[in-house]
């Protein structure tokens, strides 16, 4: 399924360094697809009347529907059983050291907590903060999960996925409660839905975002066929095809709790519509925060993956409604019930990760043609060393960065595996070309800073082959203002496009001024 990693803050970073990206999330489950054909893929999640996951359901119960049209189940696959245990984003270790070796084995969902505080009052925000602490505190130790803040204007990756519980709580603290921002109200959530989702479609399989709100404003609809002359149909659209090629379930969740005073029925009527639009479920009237989202955890990975692929599809643009029902029951059956026809999503089997004989040519800057594995899709998995450069063993050869007023100069230090960029031919031996790049936020979402550089490496003879697994190291310094500051470090191979991400929570100290007169003594 292919997606467009543009995160906001990102593409301005890559395009400043002239770099056109494309990334591919690829399919966990290994399905086999029709050439050029769009594909439907549905996640669907089954209980009883008692809220119960239903498992052992076999193919053959399971009929879908595309425009009331039944369609042919090209795949279907069941998932089952607990999350296991995922490498937390900073080992306790090595405070100072990042990474996403966690993709590496991912777990079967990834997790995700939105706190949208453009809607929640300061009272409610104190009881949330409490709910999910105690959440968290209830969390079994093989459980990751991810948090975003929303405000308004900007959305916050306070702490990527990991099963610390001391960095969630930090998280959680940094979240609530706040003061919503001046004019916040005035703000979209959609905006903020596609920055999350296009973030989560570098990861593989389900994802489900818990968002908790009072009150959402993200106006999706579950049958879209009759969106109104207000809403801009084509944002909405992309919105929808990113939501699907993520396989993003959003479970809107009411911070409010249980009020005397009811809120407008269409409010609660909107979260339901969202939930069903995407596959999760609305929760709402219940103060038990702690309890839903722990029910959510406990029972996610619990789910049915269909795909089929339309028959006589048109690319024409118009939404298409997909029903799904089960032979037996009563069940309740949370699914996707729709899509755009629109030409996203459109797979080809010779892009496929689970040929691993596939390959592709591929045009260096040397003007050299390599035939490659097809894995541009496949993040890199790297390790970044953030630190004041004060206290980091800085390279040589790097340049020494001048210190900003009221700022502290940092030095990332990179550790990349050289088997994952492509090996340049050139007179006397092989060359490597990497880009690298961070961008920097406060705790508001506001860029403060961005630096994006290309790093050359030149070895003699074919040493480099020879040494598949060796790792090449260097050094980015820049500057940052005092405060929570949040970074997403990236590198990527500027000949295939293959992106790695890493984000990064840095809390920089107030600079300590040295005294004016340094010779001067105390008096006796």
């Amino acid at each position: 399924m292919s997606i467009r990693f543009a995160h906001a803050a990102l593409a301005v970073l890559l395009s400043a360094m002239a770099v056109s990206i494309q990334a591919q999330s690829p399919d966990p489950s290994g399905f086999t697809l029709h050439t050029q054909a769009r594909v439907v893929l549905t996640d669907v999640t089954v209980t009883d009347a008692n809220g119960n996951p239903v498992h052992n359901l076999s193919r053959s119960a399971f009929h879908i529907f595309d425009n009331k049209k039944p369609q042919e189940i090209a795949s279907f696959e069941e998932h089952t059983g607990a999350q296991p245990a995922v490498t937390p984003t900073a080992a306790p270790s090595a405070p100072h050291t990042f990474g996403n070796a966690f993709l590496l084995h991912p777990p079967p969902v990834f997790n995700v907590i939105v706190l949208d505080t453009v809607t929640i009052n300061i009272v409610d925000q104190m009881y949330l903060y409490k709910q999910l602490t105690d959440f968290i505190d209830a969390l079994p130790p093989q459980n990751s999960l991810a948090i975003f803040a929303h405000n308004g204007e900007y959305t916050l990756l306070l702490q990527d996925f990991t099963t610390d519980h001391a960095l969630l709580h930090t998280a959680i603290r940094k979240a609530v409660p706040v003061l919503p921002l001046p004019g916040a109200w005035s703000y979209n959530s959609l905006q903020a839905m596609q920055q999350i989702a296009i973030y989560l479609g570098q990861l593989p399989g389900r994802k489900n975002v818990l968002w908790f709100s009072a009150g959402s404003n993200l106006l999706l609809r579950s049958d879209a066929s009759n969106i109104p002359p207000s809403i801009d149909y084509h944002a909405l659209r992309v919105i929808y095809d990113e939501l699907e090629a993520s396989r993003i379930a959003l479970y809107p969740i009411d911070a409010r709790g249980l009020t005397i005073d009811p809120p407008p029925v269409w409010e609660h009527m909107q979260m339901d519509d969202e939930a069903k639009a995407t596959g999760g479920r609305a929760f709402y009237d219940n103060n038990g925060l702690a309890e839903i989202s722990s029910k959510i955890i406990a029972t996610d990975a619990d789910f049915y993956s269909l795909s089929y692929s339309p028959r006589n599809f048109q690319q024409d643009n118009k939404w298409h409604n997909v029903k799904v029902t089960i032979d037996g029951g009563p069940y309740t059956l949370s699914y996707r019930t729709g899509y755009y026809g629109d030409g996203a999503n459109i797979s080809d089997p010779r892009n496929s990760p689970s040929d691993s004989k596939t390959t592709r040519t591929v045009l260096t800057s040397n003007g050299e043609k390599i035939q490659l594995p097809e894995n541009h899709s496949e993040p890199i998995i790297f390790y970044a060393d953030v630190r004041p450069s004060s206290s980091a063993a800085v390279s040589g050869d790097a340049p020494t960065l001048p210190e900003k007023k009221n700022q502290t100069v940092y030095t990332i230090h990179y550790t990349v595996p050289a088997a994952d960029f492509v090996q340049q031919n050139i007179p006397g031996g092989q060359r490597v070309e990497i880009g690298a790049g961070v961008f920097a936020f406060n705790r508001y979402g506001r860029s403060i800073s961005r630096l994006g550089q290309k790093f050359t490496f030149s070895f003699n003879g074919d040493k480099l082959s020879k040494t598949p697994n060796a790792s090449l190291t260097f050094d980015q310094q820049f500057n940052l203002p005092k405060g929570d500051d949040y970074l997403i470090v990236a590198v990527w191979d500027t000949a295939t496009g293959r992106l790695g991400t890493i984000q990064v929570p840095v809390s920089v100290a107030k600079r300590m001024e040295p005294p004016h007169n340094q010779s001067a003594q105390p008096k006796h």
